[in-house]
């Protein structure tokens, strides 16, 4: 006669081959020798009709012969079976009678099962959060280190008993003394966490190594991302690497992202694109949203030497389809502007409606841009604000500058500069460059209760730091014209030409003024042109205006009024309402001599 080791063995390779005759007949064998796990077996096999036909009440007599020996799955299958209204023999008393024994029986790893059932819930048992809390506690109480943890789980988010931070560190602490990586991996998630108020990242990163040195890759992934942020006090880049590079040899998905990205940017290794190109690979095909996303973006840079417009939109596409939200507002950036696709305002627009309706708020603040200018959807100004709005809520700092401006001009809603002003200030804390520009302009509005050229200036000042070329013009003219500040021409120049630098058309038109009249700088007309000109060719139509006046009084060139003339005619084809009534004008001289 075979074990009951050997039979079991047999059984459960048989069903594992779905050959549910044979495994039954072998389960039958190792009951006769009063194998309690084989009775149960048997009772499941009558409840499920696997290689019997189905019958509850033989099942329940399986379930029970099971019990008698101690079986704590038996009690907690008659339980189960009990409980089912569907059942003929439905009956709460037995149902909380077999559920008694299985606590008694202090089984934890069934405990667990029990609770894992209610938490999950399926066709048998209701899905019921506080009962599931309940089987975990009792569970944990019996030492099963899961449920230690499921339990610190349940406290941390609210689930099936009021949240609890405090308790849920608890739990967590005393499943990681029982040796739980997973718990360790958590207690880092709550230290590293801003919202509990915990934030503490020296204990997080404490609790990942050990979680980590147990194998746990998450937690690896996490040590590799938080060694090479910039905002960590211990930053270490190659030890961010080294954890990454682990994480990712474990088969986590998203330390192959990471990876990704630091063979991209140079972080802790040496730049390779190609690399980079590989681990990102690795990890859309393991299944990272953000990886085919990356790819896409990698496909579409310039200086990739790989750069493939198609295949940039082949992986938004891809991360589309998955369902994420940045990859389709890629895409439809795409499309907007014809990159690997034939441009399409309309299709871009859908993208950006649907990564929006998915809560993105980039997409969003785009969304808005489309209805307040009208590309690929009819133009709707309220409907742009009602979107920049939403991306403003969700912490988008261009949107919030977006909705600054509406409130500025009264575009879409009531004018309300309180509110404008309060939106700028929003814009800049969350990191908006501009911001600092158009609250600058703020202080600069008569209308504005709070107007004041000195903290205007001051903003001027803070935007020109953070490297926004509009502040930077804007700082010039401070102290070109003492607006706020004491009057310097020479920091007036060095203000317009940052800015020209930086590619702004005011600055370039600034700084030929200064060229050519010798302001704060030694005059040099030939140079002032030259910016004159980098204006022109960037498309901005005062610039044109300027060469138009400049020779139409002869002021640094030869008078030239045909030369103005055409200079003027130019500005105005390019929609400039100032330059179209001196086209007027000179027209009207023309015909009158």
């Amino acid at each position: 006669m075979e074990s009951v080791e050997k039979l079991m063995q047999l059984a459960d390779e048989a069903r594992g081959a779905e050959r549910f005759e044979e495994a039954l007949g072998y389960y039958r064998q190792a009951a006769e020798q009063g194998d309690g796990k084989a009775m149960d077996e048997i009772g499941h096999s009558y409840k499920m009709g696997k290689g019997v036909a189905k019958d509850t009440k033989q099942a329940v007599y399986w379930f029970e012969k099971s019990a008698e020996t101690g079986e704590a799955f038996a009690m907690l299958n008659l339980g189960v079976l009990y409980e089912d209204e569907q059942f003929d023999g439905h009956d709460e008393k037995r149902a909380a009678e077999w559920f008694k024994k299985l606590e008694e029986s202090g089984d934890g790893d069934v405990m667990f099962l029990a609770a894992y059932l209610y938490d999950e819930g399926d066709e048998e048992v209701k899905q019921d959060k506080a009962r599931a809390f309940a089987w975990y506690l009792k569970a944990a109480e019996a030492g099963d280190d899961r449920a230690m943890n499921a339990v610190g789980f349940a406290y941390e988010h609210g689930k099936g008993i009021e949240q609890d931070i405090k308790a849920a560190i608890a739990w967590y602490e005393k499943a990681a003394e029982a040796g739980s990586n997973v718990a360790m991996y958590n207690l880092g998630m709550i230290y590293e966490n801003d919202e509990y108020d915990r934030n503490d990242v020296d204990s997080a990163v404490a609790w990942y190594e050990k979680a980590a040195a147990l194998g746990n890759d998450a937690a690896m992934c996490c040590l590799g991302f938080i060694y090479s942020s910039d905002g960590y006090g211990k930053q270490n880049k190659e030890r961010g690497f080294y954890w990454s590079q682990k994480a990712a040899d474990a088969g986590n998905k998203d330390a192959m992202n990471n990876l990704g990205y630091a063979y991209f940017l140079g972080v802790g290794v040496a730049e390779d694109t190609e690399k980079a190109a590989e681990w990102f690979e690795k990890a859309a095909e393991a299944g990272n949203t953000a990886a085919m996303e990356n790819l896409g973006n990698l496909y579409a840079n310039e200086d990739f030497v790989g750069k493939d417009a198609k295949k940039a939109v082949e992986w938004f596409c891809k991360a589309a389809e998955a369902g994420d939200a940045c990859g389709m507002t890629a895409l439809g950036v795409c499309y907007a502007e014809g990159v690997g696709v034939e441009q399409n305002a309309k299709e871009a627009v859908a993208w950006y409606r649907k990564a929006a309706e998915m809560g993105n708020a980039d997409a969003m603040g785009i969304l808005g841009d489309c209805y307040e200018t009208g590309t690929g959807v009819e133009q709707n100004v309220k409907e742009a604000v009602a979107w920049y709005r939403k991306a403003a809520e969700k912490g988008n700092a261009d949107a919030m500058c977006d909705l600054g401006i509406a409130y500025n001009s009264g575009d879409g809603l009531p004018r309300d500069l309180t509110a404008a002003a309060a939106w700028y200030q929003n814009a800049v804390n969350a990191g908006n460059t501009f911001s600092m520009y158009t609250l600058g302009m703020l202080y600069l509005d008569d209308k504005y209760s709070g107007k004041d050229e000195v903290k205007a200036t001051e903003w001027f000042q803070k935007g020109a730091d953070a490297g926004d070329h509009d502040a930077m013009n804007a700082l010039g003219y401070s102290y070109d014209t003492s607006r706020g500040i004491e009057e310097d021409k020479a920091k007036a120049v060095e203000w317009y030409r940052k800015a020209a630098e930086a590619g702004n058309t005011a600055g370039m038109c600034n700084l030929t003024w200064k060229y050519l009249h010798g302001e704060g700088i030694e005059k040099d007309v030939a140079k002032g042109l030259e910016w004159l000109q980098k204006a022109v060719d960037m498309g901005d139509t005062s610039a044109m205006c300027t060469f138009g006046m400049l020779y139409e009084e002869g002021d640094g060139v030869p008078q030239d009024k045909e030369k103005a003339l055409s200079w003027y005619r130019k500005a105005a084809e390019a929609g400039d309402e100032d330059a179209v009534e001196k086209v007027k004008e000179l027209e009207g001289q023309a015909d009158g001599k």
